[in-house]
């Protein structure tokens, strides 16, 4: 038997961030079209960022179906339905981007003070 190992914080962080502000559901509710795995390959994508942060095209080689399956995918994923996701975030953006604002805003978490992090910034 293959032992599969997959990082968790990701997608903790996802899930405690769906679970106490609906996050995901209320920004990309509507844009999904016909995609039946739409809303966790968007997690997907997003717990890629989150861990390894390899290409869209390497997401598949990377990490394991066990890992997908914890995001909510159902089935098998093509390499193209990974890109169609990231197609539909592209047409939908500006609408995205009302949203993710307006959920900020309304869930309180904009603040008038700018922190800014040069740690991470090249000279």
């Amino acid at each position: 038997m293959k032992n599969i190992t997959y990082p968790l914080g990701g997608i903790a962080i996802i899930d405690r961030v769906e679970k106490e502000f609906g996050l995901f559901s209320s920004i990309f509710k509507g844009i999904e079209g016909g995609m039946k795995n739409f809303l966790p390959l968007v997690k997907v994508h997003v717990n890629n960022k989150l861990t390894h942060s390899v290409s869209t095209h390497q997401i598949l080689e990377n990490y394991p179906m066990e890992l997908m399956r914890r995001l909510g995918v159902k089935g098998n994923v093509a390499e193209r339905t990974l890109y169609r996701v990231l197609e539909r975030i592209g047409r939908f953006f500006p609408v995205l981007l009302e949203r993710y604002q307006r959920f900020v805003e309304e869930n309180d978490l904009v603040d008038n003070r700018q922190i800014i992090d040069f740690s991470s910034t090249m000279f």
